[in-house]
């Protein structure tokens, strides 16, 4: 896990600290789980919170966690955490501690195996249930498409690029950080 941590690190530099710019990329940067907990104890510790946080602003310091407890001030958050360049991503659900090493291995092991998957043909699409072959496509399996269900980390990335409109200022012990939303989130709302 320590080489693929390097090695990310080594094309995150590369893509985002151009080593011919100057300026921003010598600049010290806050630790991920800094802006995180920082973020968590602005908002007043909300039921939930989904944003981005650019990976140029800061220390990748979770690389390889997907999903794991994180607490904050006496509350325990369960956090969806995925690099979706040039983002990571946070879903944070305030919830009662849980063993959450299973679920972590699994979302690693599916954003693994997403590396690189494009859009296009299925090769196999699994037979449809006999309640819905009423509803089911005309067109061979071979023919059918699925077009958002192997969208890989990078399209959600650039997709939350394109349309993350509403920010919000999270100050650190390095300085102001901007996290990024695609939703404006209701103060206090459950969901």
């Amino acid at each position: 896990m320590e080489a693929l941590r390097r090695a990310h690190e080594a094309a995150l530099r590369l893509l985002l600290c151009r080593p011919w710019a100057s300026g921003a990329a010598s600049r010290p940067k806050p630790r991920a789980s800094e802006v995180l907990t920082q973020h968590l104890l602005q908002r007043r510790l909300p039921h939930w919170t989904s944003f981005c946080v650019p990976y140029s602003a800061v220390h990748n310091d979770q690389f390889g966690l997907s999903h794991f407890n994180w607490p904050v001030q006496g509350a325990n958050y369960h956090v969806l955490r995925t690099g979706c360049f040039p983002f990571i991503k946070y879903h944070c659900s305030k919830a009662p501690w849980l063993d959450l090493a299973q679920q972590d291995r699994f979302f690693t092991a599916l954003k693994v195996v997403n590396l690189g998957e494009w859009p296009g043909p299925v090769k196999h699409v699994p037979p449809v249930a006999p309640l819905f072959a009423k509803h089911a496509d005309k067109r061979s399996c071979a023919e059918a498409k699925t077009p958002a269900l192997r969208i890989p980390t990078l399209l959600y990335g650039l997709g939350s690029w394109l349309f993350a409109r509403v920010t919000e200022t999270v100050y650190t012990s390095y300085g102001p950080i901007t996290v990024y939303f695609l939703n404006k989130e209701d103060e206090g709302a459950m969901y």
